[in-house]
């Protein structure tokens, strides 16, 4: 198996064709990746560093271990699982996901940072361009 990271993504076989201007679909563990995001973001998100070179769009960026934690701490482990087998399997469903995120161009990643792109989420309102109305 190949390893991939942020700056050198490979394509696999889960990976999707590019979308047009339309709102992203995202699958469940893509979905939950995106929700620890935003909430690590709304409580520890920090303006970017000037070595990232991030446009002025991207406000914040987050510590990607801090996704990992809220994400282990929110999904239920099995009975039949040890710790060690629980963290390896979320480990991994969080990587795979970030990738595919990525991969989509909805988060971007340099290592140890993550931070959402500003690409409409299907499911996610906060991802949505507001529409700006006239006043009178």
């Amino acid at each position: 198996m190949q390893q991939a990271n942020c700056s050198n993504i490979i394509i696999g076989p889960w990976a999707r064709p590019p979308r047009s201007n339309a709102a992203a679909r995202v699958s469940d563990d893509e979905a939950l990746f995106l929700r620890s995001l935003f909430q690590i973001q709304n409580h520890f998100g920090r303006p970017p560093i000037a070595e990232l070179g991030l446009p002025k769009s991207i406000r914040l960026v987050v510590d990607y271990a801090l996704v990992k934690q809220l994400i282990h701490a929110t999904l239920a482990r099995g009975g039949y699982e040890r710790e060690n087998e629980y963290r390896e399997r979320l480990s991994r469903t969080a990587k795979q996901a970030r990738l595919r995120l990525v991969q989509m161009g909805i988060v971007g990643c340099e290592d140890p940072f993550v931070w959402f792109t500003g690409q409409p989420v299907r499911g996610f309102p906060e991802t949505m361009q507001r529409v700006r109305t006239q006043s009178a």
